[in-house]
């Protein structure tokens, strides 16, 4: 009897120290946890507006979900507004000819950061990270790169020779104005709405479940895959190859 109440207690014993051990790895992973994100304190809009004095740009790089307004002008501004604690995170600077805007670190944000450009001309934009932009009033242009990723959705109001542009991961490009020629890579659940951006020529890469909506008048070269659709209006010159049941559609 005494041997099996001795066992009993050893074996008490160790479960003992085996909870207390478990409890002190977890509390050390809840703490490393911690430590690996950053998480916003809650409490309402903290607003403050903040102006950077950059100019020279004509090309745009910017992420993480902000709300972004980009116009025509004869002069270069840009304005951030927004909470003070997001704003206090950011990053505005130049890199060559581009103005890069982002957060210094990835955060759960409760408010939402807006950010008002002005600029004479702009070649390029990189929006990624869900970013809501909108590009409006730059015309007599002659070439224009648009590079939307993460589920970022824009409308792109311009007068271009060529327009280059590239969707990817669910993102949305409403697209107006008028361009000679338009040549668009749409993948991974994107969508272009190009109806209202009359061009001559387009070539389009579509796939992945993506969606192009175009108004072509001469020519027009579609490559189609994935279970994508291209809609177009006009009466082009038509090249296509269509693929994994996606499909060519006259509007």
């Amino acid at each position: 009897m005494g041997f099996w109440l001795s066992k009993y207690k050893t074996t008490r014993k160790d479960m003992k120290t085996s909870f207390l051990r478990n409890t002190i790895a977890i509390g050390f992973l809840a703490i490393s946890l911690t430590a690996c994100f950053d998480y916003e304190d809650e409490g309402p809009l903290q607003y403050e507006e903040e102006r950077f004095t950059l100019t020279d740009f004509d090309r745009l790089e910017i992420g993480d979900a902000f709300i972004i307004r980009v116009t025509e002008g004869s002069y270069f501004s840009v304005e951030v507004r927004g909470d003070r604690r997001n704003l206090d995170d950011l990053e505005v600077y130049k890199s060559g000819n581009t103005l890069v805007v982002r957060y210094d670190r990835y955060e759960s944000r409760k408010h939402e950061t807006y950010v008002d450009i002005v600029m004479p001309s702009i070649s390029a934009a990189v929006f990624s990270g869900a970013t809501n932009s909108v590009i409006t009033g730059f015309d007599d242009l002659e070439l224009v790169n648009i590079s939307l990723s993460g589920a970022s959705v824009s409308q792109i109001d311009v007068e271009t020779v060529q327009l280059n542009i590239n969707l990817s991961g669910a993102s949305v490009a409403d697209l107006r104005g008028q361009a000679l020629s338009l040549d668009a890579e749409v993948s991974g659940a994107s969508s272009i709405k190009a109806f209202s951006l009359p061009v001559t020529n387009a070539t389009l890469n579509v796939s992945g479940a993506s969606v192009a909506k175009i108004t072509v008048s001469d020519n027009l070269v579609a490559t189609i895959s994935g279970a994508s659709t291209v809609i177009y209006r006009g009466n082009p010159v038509i090249s296509e190859d269509v693929s994994g049941g996606s499909s060519l559609q006259r509007d």
